[in-house]
């Protein structure tokens, strides 16, 4: 049952009760309430909601759970996208928070687009449509791709974005864009070579616009 189904003021005492849980001192509840926002309660106001998660996301006991995610995940909208990757973004500069918003940018990069054919990401279209930051997304993939729990899921998101911006070269430059971002850092360049070898971002070999950039001295 979801929040719409109260009435308006039972909605709004249940809100305020999950928020309570959030800011109190007892871990479980913080995850009860992590549990909530995953299952699609958002606040009325979405930087409450994302307030909830982030005090939420320093809890150590949420370490090893993917609710915070989730949570993102189910308030995402197109028209929030640039405001959410910022809020992630902002995330990342606390070791308490980086985990969070890293398994975030994970999730949503998954997430296929509604109105754009053949699957192709979410994120990756709004990027294109210059409603999304390549600067934000790359410090996002940069933890991802490199974080021992969410790596190998990363890459395979990563290679995905790369395998339609291959086949659509409307989503081409932007994911140029972010490569060269990325493989700004040497140790990191290295690291998309290896592993977009590896990947099936094409069917045989890498894209010559992919091996521009990796190949770069």
């Amino acid at each position: 049952m979801a929040v719409s189904d109260f009435g308006g003021q039972v909605s709004h005492l249940v809100r305020e009760k999950v928020r309570s849980w959030c800011y109190g001192g007892n871990n479980y509840r913080r995850d009860a309430a992590a549990l909530v926002y995953a299952s699609g309660l958002q606040q009325r106001v979405l930087a409450w909601s994302m307030a909830d998660l982030r005090r939420i996301a320093t809890d150590p006991l949420q370490r090893g759970h993917y609710s915070v995610a989730e949570a993102v995940n189910q308030l995402y909208q197109p028209d929030r996208a640039g405001w959410l990757l910022t809020e992630l973004t902002e995330w990342t500069r606390s070791a308490d928070t980086r985990l969070h918003a890293a398994r975030a940018l994970v999730t949503l990069a998954h997430k296929p687009s509604a109105t754009s054919a053949y699957g192709r990401p979410e994120l990756l279209v709004r990027l294109a449509g210059a409603e999304a930051d390549a600067a934000q997304l790359a410090r996002l993939w940069r933890i991802a791709l490199v974080e021992p729990a969410l790596s190998t899921n990363a890459w395979s998101a990563f290679a995905s974005w790369l395998w339609h911006a291959d086949r659509d070269e409307r989503l081409r430059p932007p994911a140029v864009d972010l490569l060269n971002q990325l493989a700004a850092s040497p140790r990191m360049r290295r690291r998309l070579a290896f592993f977009l070898t590896s990947s099936r971002v094409s069917d045989d070999r890498l894209p010559w616009w992919v091996r521009e950039v990796v190949d770069a001295s």
